[in-house]
């Protein structure tokens, strides 16, 4: 009797200092380290603005694209602060095909390739707001570089060799939540200003 007693005692206090230690483990965790790989949603994407153009009738008119593929690296400098940096890439192209007459009063066709691609590289300052040890709120803000370019590829005399690039210089400010099925492995959602207004992927912490 006395033996259950015992463990009965000493199973109790396992418990005890078991829950303790869970507890103290929260989803976000100083001196950790974690890994972000996602997808991306934009409102008014290059893809969708190319699209329509469609309408115009053109020949063979064929859009595609991907992206913005996202993946994060994230330092728990605290329990409330972590430093990291966000890499983004956007690709899309469209093709079509317009019949004309060239100067010579014979009929031709044009054919024209348009190109889009967006890379981010963009540091980033994040504050966690709450203390769960499976959900991880927080909003992020962040400046760095950014590529975009343009290049349309064509026959067309008038405009062969176009090519463009924009302003180098990128601007995050986020609102996100990570969501941990395991100490180690989960989810996460964000959305706000950035490279895609919304993304979502999995979720690595070590």
């Amino acid at each position: 009797m006395k033996m259950i007693k015992k463990m009965i005692v000493a199973s109790m206090l396992l418990v005890l200092v078991s829950s303790k230690t869970t507890y103290a483990q929260t989803a976000f965790e100083m001196g950790k380290s974690v890994v972000s790989i996602g997808y991306g949603y934009q409102v008014l994407s290059i893809k969708s603005v190319f699209k329509v153009y469609d309408a115009v009738g053109f020949n063979g008119f064929a859009v595609s694209g991907m992206g913005p593929i996202r993946v994060n690296y994230e330092y728990a400098l605290s329990e409330k602060v972590g430093v990291g940096v966000n890499m983004g890439y956007t690709a899309a192209s469209v093709k079509f095909s317009a019949d004309d007459i060239d100067g010579n009063g014979n009929a031709i066709t044009y054919n024209y390739k348009y190109k889009y691609s967006k890379f981010t590289f963009v540091p980033r300052l994040n504050f966690h707001l709450g203390s769960n040890e499976k959900i991880d709120p927080y909003v992020g803000f962040g400046a760095g570089y950014k590529k975009v370019s343009y290049t349309l590829e064509t026959n067309d005399p008038v405009f062969t060799g176009l090519s463009t690039t924009g302003i180098p210089l990128a601007f995050e400010a986020t609102f996100g939540c990570r969501f941990l099925f395991s100490p180690n492995v989960g989810a996460y959602v964000e959305m706000g200003a950035g490279h895609g207004f919304l993304q979502f992927g999995v979720v690595a912490k070590f």
